[in-house]
């Protein structure tokens, strides 16, 4: 597993998700998480903020290509990618979502196919914003800069 140094900006028990901040889709979801997951324990920064750069940064060092994913990062800096992503923050999630963990017994490279297709795609299904939203002062404290 990938891990990166987050220069202690993840707490312990936290994850922060890095979500594409223009793109429309990406941040509905950072929203329908963000209600669903009412603990606390998932931050959020987009991909274009200082630390979502310099995650960006360190994966390419790594031998990552440019990242067009999402990305989930543990207080270890455990790095995950692509389906892995929606799947592991399910079981964070309130009411029935959970029950998506039933997808991981479908492999890893026909889930991350079906993803990529998403991505692809995303702009032209769902749009694409100029700029990434500001959070309420309430949010405020779930996002990293």
């Amino acid at each position: 597993m990938t891990r990166i140094d987050h220069r202690g900006r993840i707490n312990s028990g936290e994850v922060v998700l890095l979500y594409d901040g223009i793109c429309v889709f990406c941040e509905s979801y950072m929203l329908f998480l963000m209600k669903r997951e009412r603990k606390g324990r998932v931050r959020f920064a987009a991909l274009q903020s200082d630390f979502g750069q310099d995650v960006s940064k360190q994966l390419e060092l790594k031998g990552y290509k440019e990242l067009d994913s999402v990305v989930l990062i543990d207080s270890d800096g455990h790095v995950l990618l692509r389906s892995d992503v929606g799947l592991t923050l399910s079981k964070l999630m309130t009411g029935l979502w959970p029950l998506a963990q039933v997808f991981l017994f479908l492999p890893k490279g026909f889930r991350d196919r079906i993803y990529d297709w998403i991505a692809r795609n995303r702009y032209d299904w769902f749009g694409k914003k100029e700029i990434c939203e500001i959070p309420t002062a309430a949010d405020k404290k779930r996002f990293l800069e």
